[in-house]
């Protein structure tokens, strides 16, 4: 069981595919990057904000950009349950935005 919603609905760190895909994505709304300079020492890279970012789930060197926000995205459930206290979630969330 799916949902196909624009990624801006989806949370931070939600599971994902792409609608027609099968393979996972975790859906972040920041990702450090980092890496060595000349002296070895870690150089951390400030990613845009407003963003969002497609990070292979089992492959954190496979990442996407997403700058269209209402691009679409599936979120997979197991059971209907699971299903409905996600959409809970969205919507505590989008009351929680429209009380700001």
């Amino acid at each position: 069981m799916k949902l196909v919603l624009p990624c801006h609905l989806i949370p931070d760190r939600t599971v994902v595919t792409k609608p027609t895909g099968t393979k996972p994505y975790i859906l972040r709304d920041n990702f450090p990057l980092y890496f060595y300079g000349e002296k070895k020492e870690e150089i951390k890279i400030e990613v845009p904000q407003g963003l969002k970012y497609l990070v292979a789930q089992n492959d954190n060197s496979d990442v996407s950009i997403i700058a269209n926000l209402d691009q679409e995205l599936a979120v997979h459930f197991d059971t209907q349950e699971d299903m409905f206290d996600f959409v809970d979630i969205l919507r505590w969330k989008e009351e929680e935005e429209n009380s700001k």
